[in-house]
């Protein structure tokens, strides 16, 4: 039932193991880059040793092969850096969206895996209802189309305005499924009975 914002924390999965891994990328990248940089110098110094005629050609090139070798690690360090804090930004969970908590599925202590929903949320500004609209009456509707929405546990009816059409219909039931966005109203919560009125015709 609680309100939140988008962005705010919601659940931090134990990450002392992602913490250390990011620790250990880390490290790696700065020895990379100290032996990359001393490289860096040694070609450098061979390649004027050679302008002056007090190397050989051979120093050099073993100076710039052990440069290039180092560079390439270098970056696959980094590279294994920039993942090891991608996958510890995962173990902190933050709101998707700014709405209200329906449900925790999750308790301190448990052991998770992949897939596992942790939390459930919805927006109070986005409730639309959905109703298996039979075909015959399917065919004549439209997206944008304003359609009345009966909520029999309010006592009362909301305009709503259809966003989907489900372009399939249901092989048993010969109907097609229709979403309708509903305006904002305090009352309403996700789950309730709604039922469309569908205009067929009119007679005088």
């Amino acid at each position: 039932g609680e309100t939140v914002v988008r962005d705010q924390l919601l659940i931090e999965l134990e990450g002392a193991d992602l913490v250390a891994k990011v620790r250990q990328a880390s490290d790696q990248v700065g020895a990379m880059t100290a032996q990359a940089d001393d490289a860096k110098r040694q070609r450098d110094r061979a390649s004027e040793l050679l302008d002056r005629g007090l190397t050989a050609q051979a120093d050099v090139d073993s100076a710039s092969a052990r440069f290039d070798s180092l560079s390439s690690q270098l970056a696959s360090a980094r590279a294994a850096l920039t993942e090891a804090n991608v996958v510890l930004e995962w173990a902190t969970i933050r709101a998707p969206i700014a709405g209200r908590v329906i449900e925790r599925l999750a308790e301190p202590g448990d052991t998770i895996t992949p897939g596992t929903p942790l939390m459930s949320l919805y927006d109070p500004l986005s409730i639309r209802a959905e109703a298996h609209v039979r075909e015959r009456l399917a065919v004549n509707l439209k997206t944008g189309q304003e359609i009345t929405v009966v909520l029999d546990a309010l006592g009362r009816s909301a305009m709503g305005t259809l966003e989907e059409i489900v372009p399939a219909a249901d092989a048993g039931s010969r109907s097609f499924l229709t979403k309708a966005a509903i305006a904002y109203d305090p009352a309403l919560r996700p789950g309730m009975f709604a039922r469309f009125i569908i205009t067929v015709g009119s007679v005088e």
